[in-house]
């Protein structure tokens, strides 16, 4: 019997997740000013990259990064950066290690130095789950269909 789509979907599947980063660079002291500009690209084990706005860093310079759940109010955030107070936050001290430079924006990877990694597990898993969701979903062949052919189906592949 087949399943209609909305079978496969709840409201789960499609609540958002969001984070605010931002940046202090170590070596000038600044934070990164345009924080809303910041986006996360790839997420490793040790590392991530993030595209910021042009000429916020460059290769060998080190930065904390802060990392807020997006239902942290814009003033909360901007009064911690004017204080410099972030108990709390999740926070990781790492080197820029590579840049790409767009016309309107950068990409940068991070190699972490000092991190809470069962922290840092957590937080990818969050979005690894939100990926493996929309996979699964928008996936043309159901990850159960198991097809097995026969030597002269595989020989016209």
């Amino acid at each position: 019997m087949e399943k209609d789509l909305s079978e496969y979907l709840c409201h789960e599947d499609f609540k958002t997740l969001k984070h605010t980063f931002v940046l202090k660079n170590e070596t000038s002291g600044l934070f990164i000013e345009e924080y809303q500009c910041i986006h996360p690209g790839e997420l490793d084990k040790n590392k991530i990259c993030l595209s910021l706005p042009l000429n916020s860093a460059r290769e060998g310079q080190k930065f904390v990064i802060y990392i807020f759940d997006s239902k942290v109010p814009k003033k909360t955030i901007e009064l911690k950066m004017a204080k410099n107070t972030f108990q709390g936050v999740f926070s990781i001290f790492a080197k820029v290690v590579r840049t790409e430079v767009d016309e309107d924006s950068m990409m940068a990877e991070f190699s972490f130095l000092e991190f809470e990694e069962s922290k840092w597990r957590r937080f990818i898993a969050l979005y690894k789950n939100i990926q493996n969701k929309v996979t699964s979903i928008s996936s043309p062949i159901s990850p159960d269909y198991d097809v097995e052919l026969d030597d002269a189906e595989e020989e016209e592949l």
